[in-house]
């Protein structure tokens, strides 16, 4: 059976583990800090830290159709390309763009949510692929466990919240409108479209999290994946892991993701197992 490969981008908060999985391929977003060009990853976290720190200007570029085109070429096998909402990033576009161009098999799945949501569906297309799954299999594993994903944020309030990673389209949360002195910064983001949550003004962002999840998840419920994602929130993200009602998984922002859900994020992402 021809191998299957699935390729995604550095903004899917994967946990360490998976990251040498076997069939996966992570290509890292572009970042401009100071004039200066880096891949995302570990190595930028210094000078994003140090720029974000002192208001300086990160611009953050997408991987391209021709770099998708040749992690796909190098798989050397049928591939399925999973990318964030085609409303916050470019990376769907680009995508399909190359998929167009291949001379193998290519299925893009657009997980419509982003960062630890993202992450969950690349999983669920690993899980697929450790089980013998074809190209059709691991797509549909991964559109299963989208279609299902769920996903809470919290965004300091001095942060302009999630934008685009298309050029020149920047979007803050509630559609370019700040955070209200009253409304907790916690937001939710489902089927591409990022939505305030409600809550009473002076809630603790981490409760209404941790609340909104095991509100939906409540009994009766089967088996479930879980992932609680930070950066720069250590102490809030244990603290939002430790009120959930089932283990979860700890997976670390990248700098690129970081430029755009602010230098303190803090959220949680999660589904219902789909049985194969």
């Amino acid at each position: 059976m021809t191998p299957v490969v699935i390729v995604t981008d550095t903004s899917a908060c994967l946990p360490d583990a998976a990251i040498g999985r076997a069939g996966l391929c992570v290509l890292p977003i572009g970042l401009v800090v100071a004039g200066r060009r880096l891949s995302d990853g570990p190595h930028a976290w210094p000078e994003v830290h140090r720029a974000l720190a002192a208001g300086d200007p990160v611009r953050t570029t997408s991987p391209s159709p021709v770099d998708y085109l040749q992690a796909v070429d190098a798989a050397g096998g049928s591939v399925v390309i999973v990318t964030p909402a085609a409303e916050l990033a470019v990376m769907h576009r680009n995508a399909v763009l190359a998929a167009r161009l291949a001379d193998c098999p290519v299925e893009v799945v657009d997980t419509r949510t982003a960062a630890a949501g993202h992450g969950l569906a690349v999983l669920a297309g690993l899980d697929a692929i450790d089980a013998g799954a074809d190209l059709a299999g691991v797509a549909a594993a991964v559109r299963a466990v989208s279609a299902r994903v769920r996903m809470v944020v919290a965004v300091p309030a001095r942060a302009t919240g999630p934008s685009r990673c298309a050029p020149g389209a920047a979007a803050s949360l509630a559609g370019g409108a700040p955070p209200d002195a009253g409304q907790p910064p916690v937001f939710e983001i489902h089927d591409g479209v990022i939505v305030p949550v409600d809550a009473p003004g002076g809630s603790d962002p981490i409760e209404i999290m941790a609340s909104t999840r095991n509100r939906d998840m409540a009994p009766p419920a089967g088996s479930r994946r879980a992932a609680v994602f930070h950066n720069g929130d250590g102490p809030g993200a244990a603290r939002l892991r430790a009120d959930l009602s089932d283990e979860a998984m700890l997976v670390p922002v990248s700098p690129a993701l970081a430029v755009h859900l602010g230098s303190a994020c803090v959220g949680v992402a999660w589904h219902e197992h789909v049985a194969p």
